[in-house]
């Protein structure tokens, strides 16, 4: 059962993605919308057994899969994009709800949680691997979508008849539900705005035309060579592709210490700052940027466990603005090296040159240390 749902969950996403991405709008990163959803949807179900109610997403899913239905026939191909990105998003946030929470109802004892998450990575493969490469050999249209909602329909009753009640739920702190709710609310709020952004930005020409002559000539390049830098190959675009190149020059094992061919010959600009991560991907190849990659969630982690165990608002607001910070830095950083996000001038901390930066985030680990140090509050 756990592949299962894991199958469905990732089925429809990516099922959705692509229907949302090629038959609805071919807005650029309209991606990141779904994918956001089914991630936030994971957290919250195997955060706490609060936020997955299976009678009320039971009765929301009869209305999400109704509505996709429909959506999803010839005959509504024609409604706004106003009505079926909205549509398209509640449904697969409601469906996801319902995969993951039924996911972590079945959670088991810790002595058998690594077999429960190999179920779940599994299950997420084959869900991916129905979609990308099983569906367009067997199916002469784009029937993926239908046979992943189908599907879900049957894991509903399935579900539902092997277990109509489920276990309660259970009990949390008012303050922790409504400052978690506030967060999700606030998240959620944001990937509209940027949804409806984009849709007004990229799809209809007045406003697009009026925003983009609203900028200036340096970040009108800096947007056209992030969308496309091979447009300018030698000026704007030049960073991102000598970038990209050295990543992928890397391949598994890399080319030895100081043998990049990209970095050692200045072909990559910036190699000590902005492009660090490119330079250890080309030299140390996969393996080694995987391992930094590796330590920096590790030590990300040990900040969130700070945060979770600080006695006080004070040191958990720290610690969580400091994790965030840092999280923040890594992921624009290694963005920017493999061309995910647009060059821009944030280094990777610890990593890259710079007498600023190390100071700040030598700061910040200290503030950090200094509250685990004094998570156990004591009184004379």
């Amino acid at each position: 059962m756990a592949v299962a749902l894991a199958a469905c969950g990732s089925a429809l996403l990516l099922a959705i993605t692509n229907h949302i991405t090629q038959n609805v709008a071919s807005v650029p990163f309209l991606w990141v919308l779904p994918l956001s959803l089914y991630l936030l949807s994971f957290i919250l179900c195997f955060e706490g057994q609060i936020w997955y109610h299976r009678s009320l997403y039971l009765r929301l899913l009869v209305v999400a899969l109704g509505g996709m239905a429909y959506a999803y026939s010839p005959a509504y191909s024609g409604l706004p994009l106003i009505v079926l990105l909205p549509l398209f998003c509640f449904g697969l946030f409601v469906c996801c709800m319902f995969c993951h929470g039924e996911l972590a109802r079945l959670k088991p004892d810790p002595s058998h949680l690594t077999l429960f998450y190999v179920m779940l990575s599994l299950g997420g493969a084959l869900g991916a691997a129905f979609v990308a490469l099983v569906a367009p050999r067997i199916f002469s249209g784009f029937y993926e979508l239908a046979v992943a909602l189908g599907g879900c329909m049957v894991l509903v009753h399935v579900v539902h008849s092997r277990n109509p009640t489920g276990p309660p739920t259970q009990a949390r702190s008012p303050v922790v539900r409504l400052a978690f709710a506030a967060i999700v609310a606030a998240f959620l709020i944001v990937l509209v705005i940027v949804a409806a952004v984009a849709s007004a930005v990229f799809l209809v020409s007045p406003v697009r035309h009026k925003i983009w002559s609203s900028l200036k000539p340096y970040q009108q390049n800096r947007i056209r060579s992030f969308i496309d830098p091979g447009s300018d190959p030698l000026g704007s675009g030049y960073h991102a592709i000598q970038s990209k190149i050295a990543v992928g020059s890397g391949q598994l094992t890399g080319k030895g210490y100081r043998k990049g061919t990209q970095s050692q010959m200045e072909f990559l600009p910036e190699r000590h700052t902005d492009f660090i991560f490119a330079v250890i991907a080309e030299e140390l190849g996969l393996i080694g940027a995987g391992l930094m990659v590796f330590l920096y969630l590790v030590l990300l982690l040990i900040g969130v466990e700070t945060a979770k165990n600080a006695k006080d608002r004070l040191g958990a607001l720290m610690a969580a603005g400091i994790v965030s910070m840092i999280s923040l830095y890594v992921f624009i950083n290694i963005g920017m090296a493999v061309g995910i996000m647009p060059v821009v001038g944030v280094p990777l901390p610890l990593v890259s040159y710079g007498g600023t930066s190390i100071i700040t985030t030598f700061l910040a680990l200290g503030l950090l240390l200094n509250i685990q140090t004094r998570r156990f509050m004591l009184f004379y």
